[in-house]
């Protein structure tokens, strides 16, 4: 019987070239504008995707790579800006929740009347549920693939198992960013998880978020890191490698 593989998504070159170059040699496939990259993990299948930035570049190949390869689970990683001063940066979260920060309803105000985030609402995303339709702020990462990861190993930073606040959204405001831990409890946000873990819902597919902080804007000093990219590659593979000793089992 043919192996299903697993599928790890990520935005930039610097959330994936590290995972590209362990997987190889590969078989790249261009779908639209988007990458994958086809090799193994130990002689499992794998598969990179190349999402670009931004939920709906992450809505788009999640659907064909789960359509097209049949995964045994996704995972969805790359770098994350930190919402609090405790977490820093090189820390992990494994993103046991992830909540849609960016579907808003702000308040009503007239002009000239400025803008206030505490007045803000999150209605979240439309999702059809046995036939009925359903409003959803959160998902939840697959329970079991948050324990393995759990059990992996980090030696560089933090892991901290938490919310990931999810949307098309920099926010380097600090009010801006404090109203977000305040509303979702997050401990960090970017831009592609909870599209993920949406289409992941809608097809079945098992599913992990996971972010390595490469910045925090509350704490000087700590400004953005593309290099940190590569240390979060190396325990998301190491969380893939447990998954699929599991699959083993």
């Amino acid at each position: 019987m043919k192996k299903r593989p697993i599928v790890i998504l990520g935005a930039m070159d610097v959330e994936i070239n590290y995972l590209i170059d362990t997987i190889g040699p590969c078989q790249k496939e261009e779908i639209g504008m988007w990458h994958f990259y086809e090799g193994n993990i130990d002689g499992w299948p794998a598969v990179v995707v190349e999402t670009l930035m931004g939920s709906v570049n992450a809505a788009v190949p999640t659907a064909f790579a789960i359509r097209k390869y049949d995964p045994i689970c996704l995972i969805t990683q790359g770098t994350a800006g930190a919402h609090h001063v405790d977490i820093h940066s090189r820390d992990i979260v494994i993103g046991e929740t992830v909540a849609q920060s960016d579907f808003r309803e702000t308040g009503t105000r007239p002009e000239g009347g400025g803008s206030d985030v505490s007045k803000w609402q999150y209605p979240g995303s439309e999702f059809l549920e046995d036939g009925c339709h359903v409003m959803r702020t959160r998902l939840r990462s697959d329970p079991s693939l948050v324990r393995l990861a759990q059990n992996v190993p980090y030696k560089n930073g933090h892991l901290v198992t938490g919310i990931i606040a999810s949307g098309d959204m920099w926010n380097r405001e600090a009010d801006v960013i404090h109203e977000y831990r305040q509303r979702f409890g997050s401990e960090c946000e970017e831009m592609e998880s909870f599209a993920v873990l949406q289409v992941a819902k809608a097809f079945g597919v098992p599913a992990l978020a996971i972010r390595i902080i490469s910045n925090n804007e509350l704490i000087p000093g700590e400004e953005y890191d593309r290099d940190i990219g590569v240390l979060g590659q190396q325990y998301v593979l190491d969380v893939a490698r447990a998954i699929i000793e599991e699959h083993k089992k």
